[in-house]
């Protein structure tokens, strides 16, 4: 499946899904074990509810997504070791739905403090 409204559709149900895993871990243990006044001072900040909803859709649609997975870039690196001795790594990768996934550094020699030597 592809195109622009299956993605739209995808993510709108993954969002959703999202939501209501996100409310339902709230709402049944907390509401058992809190009072009104101690659930609001110890309640989940909007930013960590919003990291919680990304982090799930991000999952769904990696598990479970089925727009456009045809199109997939990989990106690489080469680290240049002593001997010249090569270590080749998988840096990160980009799909439609999701965009670019970084896993690790792009330019390892730059970040890794070689760029004098």
């Amino acid at each position: 499946q592809t195109g622009l409204l299956c993605t739209v559709k995808e993510l709108v149900k993954f969002m959703a899904i999202g939501f209501q895993d996100t409310m339902a871990e709230e709402n049944v243990p907390f509401s058992l074990a809190f009072s009104v006044e101690e659930w609001l001072i110890v309640k989940p900040s909007d930013r960590e509810r919003v990291n919680n909803v990304k982090d799930r859709m991000n999952n769904l649609l990696s598990s479970s997504g089925e727009c456009n997975k045809c199109t997939r870039w990989r990106m690489e690196a080469v680290e240049v070791m002593e001997n010249n001795a090569m270590n080749q790594l998988e840096v990160g990768s980009w799909i439609i739905s999701r965009g670019l996934d970084l896993k690790d550094d792009l330019f390892p020699h730059v970040t890794g403090g070689f760029r004098a030597e």
